[in-house]
């Protein structure tokens, strides 16, 4: 059964179903929950989440179809939040494992079906720029997914703008007067201390002579309007984040969002710092594009920042080993400059760093042989993992 994902209000969405009667119908029921990058849909429950919210058969949803429909607000270059996070729960339609694709590191596939993968971004304000990034990286999305074909429309009609963002804005945070000087680190992942997001921050950190304001997403997962107090008062604000489906993960998307509507115009810099599985760190190209054009949008100024290649590899490593030594050199040249171009308040070009001196078919090698142990580890043989 073909299958739509939308977060269109009921009103809008009224005048479109008849289109898509008999298809599986995924849209916005206030239920839905990030994903925490376990990797449960892995090594647990092969194909399925093991967040049971009703969003955790995604995978097999995919499967079932031949088409998939996205319907999304254009947001900063990608999904809206909510599409973003169906999209990041969805990750058990494929396998854990590695193979090279178009020259690049991608999952294989775990089911047999290739869907036709189509994308319809509504919003009112959509540039040429914006659909050249949208395009970009709906392709990047469907090479990783293995579709068979991916098309991308654009459509400009105020009426069908989501009200998301403005119930944001009729709750405004006030501005402090008194804004903070530390510069604000958050890191993104749920994965809170088990991130490697939060290593990253961590090592740039500690080449900073001045203090930082470091804080986790998950913390204010119930109460994201103190998280904005926090972001509307700092001068400077340093994002940590794994790549998750080629983008943003959805929980910070919330929070771009939220800022675009609360905090539109206020004068701040912006630093990222992101990081993957996979080896070629040129794959979160995507994600950079997305956080420069969220800043540009908002008023605020993109300052560049690192994106880590084979960061399950380099996250541990970077706990044990001198920044200027071994596989981790390259990442540690990228942390210097980085911590660096946030101390002075400085612009650097996005910083694209790989293993320093580590083949990228060794990286791929010890990567899927190390999927195999942690399914044992829960009871699964390989042959288990491929369900």
């Amino acid at each position: 059964m073909n299958l739509v994902i939308h977060d269109l209000k009921e009103a809008e969405w009224n005048k479109i179903k008849g289109q898509y009667e008999g298809w599986n119908v995924i849209s916005d029921d206030g239920a839905i929950k990030p994903c925490v990058g376990c990797f449960g849909c892995w090594v647990k429950t092969p194909g399925q989440c093991v967040i049971k919210d009703g969003y955790d058969r995604m995978g097999a949803y995919y499967a079932e179809a031949k088409e998939v429909v996205i319907i999304s607000r254009y947001t900063f270059g990608g999904f809206s939040g909510f599409i973003k996070n169906v999209m990041d729960r969805s990750i058990g339609y494929i396998l854990p494992f590695f193979e090279f694709r178009k020259g690049e590191m991608h999952h294989k596939s775990r089911y047999k079906n290739k869907i036709c993968f189509t994308v319809h971004f509504y919003g009112e304000d959509i540039s040429k720029e914006d659909e050249a990034l949208a395009k970009t990286y709906v392709e990047a999305v469907g090479l990783n997914i293995n579709a068979e074909k991916c098309s991308v429309d654009f459509h400009y009609f105020k009426e069908l703008e989501d009200t998301y963002l403005n119930d944001c804005s009729q709750n405004p945070v006030e501005h402090n007067p008194v804004e903070h000087q530390k510069p604000l680190f958050i890191n993104c992942s749920y994965r809170e201390n088990r991130a490697q997001s939060k290593v990253y921050l961590e090592k740039i950190a500690q080449q900073m002579k001045s203090e930082v304001d470091f804080v986790h997403l998950i913390h204010y997962a119930n109460n994201d309007e103190e998280l904005m107090k926090k972001c509307v008062a700092a001068k400077t604000i340093v994002f940590g984040m794994p790549l998750y489906v080629d983008g943003v993960p959805s929980q910070a998307v919330r929070i771009l969002e939220k800022l675009y509507a609360k905090d539109k115009g206020n004068t701040k810099k912006i630093y990222v710092v992101a990081g993957m599985g996979f080896y070629e760190s040129k794959q979160i190209r995507n994600l950079m594009n997305i956080m420069e054009n969220w800043a540009k949008k908002t008023g605020y100024e993109f300052c560049g920042g690192l994106a880590i290649g084979a960061g399950e590899m380099i996250g541990p490593l970077l706990t044990k080993m001198p920044l200027n030594q071994g596989p981790v050199k390259n990442v540690g040249e990228g942390i210097v400059m980085l911590a660096e171009a946030i101390e002075t308040g400085k612009t650097m070009d996005v910083a694209y760093k790989n293993p320093y001196m580590f083949p990228r078919i060794a990286y791929m090698a010890a990567a899927n042989a190390g999927w195999g142990p942690n399914g044992k580890s829960n009871g699964l043989t390989k042959k288990d993992m491929y369900k």
